[in-house]
């Protein structure tokens, strides 16, 4: 299970790249054509900057399709139902739980 949890976690974390990297060529198209507009560079640049973004927009679902497919997996190893909502969270906060702490006394009740 806890394979089936970082591999959903590092999809996840490769999704948001891939979303990173999706917008980056965006704007990368957009900066080749204005450049274009004023013949500051070729049509192959303005070819090649579009390929870039199609590469990028395949790598973005692949990565999409990738972080569902280890999140149902999760949710099948779990015993989730498709139907109920799932958010993984990285974090866990204690600030407000005080937990009583002996170590003398905690050791004693787990050598028993």
């Amino acid at each position: 299970m806890i394979n089936k949890y970082y591999t959903y976690k590092s999809a996840l974390k490769v999704l948001d790249l891939s979303k990173q990297g999706l917008d980056r060529a965006l704007q990368n198209i957009e900066i080749v054509n204005q450049k274009y507009s004023l013949g500051m560079c070729t049509h192959l640049e303005v070819k090649n900057a579009s390929i870039a973004y199609k590469e990028s927009l395949l790598n973005f679902e692949t990565a999409k399709q990738n972080a569902e497919l280890s999140k149902d997996s999760l949710k099948i190893r779990l015993g989730i139902d498709d139907n109920v909502g799932f958010d993984l969270k990285d974090d866990i906060d204690i600030s407000n739980v005080i937990y009583p702490v002996s170590l003398e006394e905690d050791t004693k009740k787990a050598l028993i």
